[in-house]
């Protein structure tokens, strides 16, 4: 991750030093940048050039067959209203990582050149960077030496600042990240390979495909300012997670910790201690729809282990009955049917904690105590629906 942003950076370090950029070569640091054709104004930081490689001075290799670039500038606030690169491909020490395309649009940098100057020292921090606007990359692929790889058919990314009246020196952000068809391989020396190979010849596939949908949200309220995030967890269409989280923090609170800006690294555990007292827990669900991958899972243990479905079930039911049901036992008896029977039946499984009212996060330590009173405190329901 941290050689992309140098890439990246090694592109506008070319545009903001540049007198003139037209084809051939420049040094930048320990960085050489060659490409073949077209120019970028280095007065307004509009332009396109092609056929580009770039060669760190420690032997890694990156190339891009085209980077096309718009922006504006503000003093000390660069704001890249397009910025896209086409075909590109990062070689590392032990692996490589390559993308059709990066379609960027709203990145902000603050701080001025003299701030991304550094991206050639081992303190390269992009704290500067705000990643703000959209963002789409497709035909992503990565793969190390050891065989393990990861590919993703498209990356969306849509991030808005927001400002909050009571905490106006942090920058907030609402959006969304949407990561479809993501496709995992292990290494072939780990030790859990051929069991995942196994796996995908008694389902009959190749691989495993998931996508991932990350929303957040801000709502500003007159007493305090509520944050919701919402994550969705598909899995090759067989099966859904689905997490929602709304948590809260008073206005006082968020103007106490305003307050501590910059000092968070010199008083860590205050400002922790700060966070955490004021924290409240509005709501929270966690949904598992099954589309057939309770059935395909255990089908392969079946075949594995020789066991019944209803004998696995029980071992499951008996290991949760050995936890949970030691320590909440209260809250064994009510949610141990409705998991009992997704178990067997698959369908839908709801967790949902909803409070009458916004529970402080420093109740949560008298629940480690009493684990049974977070049933009633939080509105825990649990609830089994099966398939249509």
């Amino acid at each position: 991750m941290q050689h992309f942003f140098r890439l990246f950076f090694v592109f506008f370090m070319v545009i903001v030093t540049s007198p003139v950029l037209a084809s051939g070569n420049v040094r930048i640091g320990e960085a050489v940048i060659n490409f073949q054709s077209g120019s970028i104004d280095p007065e307004t930081l509009n332009g396109e050039i092609s056929g580009i490689t770039i060669n760190m001075a420690d032997g890694r290799t990156s190339y891009a067959d085209r980077l096309t670039i718009y922006s504006t500038s503000d003093g000390d606030t660069l704001t890249l209203d397009q910025l896209t690169i086409i075909n590109m491909i990062m070689e590392d020490y032990d692996g490589s990582l390559a993308m059709s395309q990066l379609d960027w649009r709203g990145l902000v940098i603050t701080g001025g050149a003299d701030n991304i100057g550094v991206i050639f020292s081992e303190d390269f921090n992009p704290e500067n960077i705000a990643v703000t606007g959209e963002v789409i990359i497709k035909g992503v692929g990565f793969g190390n030496n050891n065989g393990e790889s990861v590919s993703i058919d498209e990356i969306l990314v849509n991030s808005i600042p927001v400002s909050v009246d009571a905490m106006p020196d942090v920058p907030l952000q609402e959006g969304e990240i949407q990561i479809n068809n993501l496709v995992f391989v292990p290494a072939a020396d780990v030790d859990y390979r051929p069991e995942y190979d196994a796996f995908l010849r008694q389902i009959g596939r190749e691989a495993i495909s998931s996508s991932l949908t990350i929303r957040g949200q801000i709502d500003e309220r007159p007493d305090r300012v509520n944050s919701s995030s919402d994550v969705l967890l598909d899995v090759d269409g067989m099966g859904q997670v689905s997490l929602e989280l709304d948590i809260g923090m008073p206005n006082a609170t968020l103007q106490l910790l305003n307050s501590m800006v910059g000092l968070q690294s010199a008083n860590q555990e205050e400002y922790m201690t700060v966070l955490l007292t004021g924290l409240l827990f509005n709501q929270s669900s966690i949904v598992l729809r099954d589309n057939g991958l309770l059935d395909v899972i255990m089908l392969y243990q079946q075949s594995q282990t020789g066991m019944s479905k209803d004998s696995m079930v029980n071992i499951i039911m008996d290991q949760l009955a050995m936890t949970l049901g030691l320590y909440a036992p209260q809250t064994y008896a009510m949610v141990s049917r409705p998991i009992r029977s997704f178990l067997q039946d698959g369908g839908t499984l709801s967790i949902e904690m909803r409070p009458a009212s916004p529970v402080p996060a420093t109740s949560f330590l008298g629940f480690a105590a009493v684990p049974d009173m977070a049933m009633s405190v939080l509105g825990i329901d649990v609830r089994h629906q099966p398939s249509n």
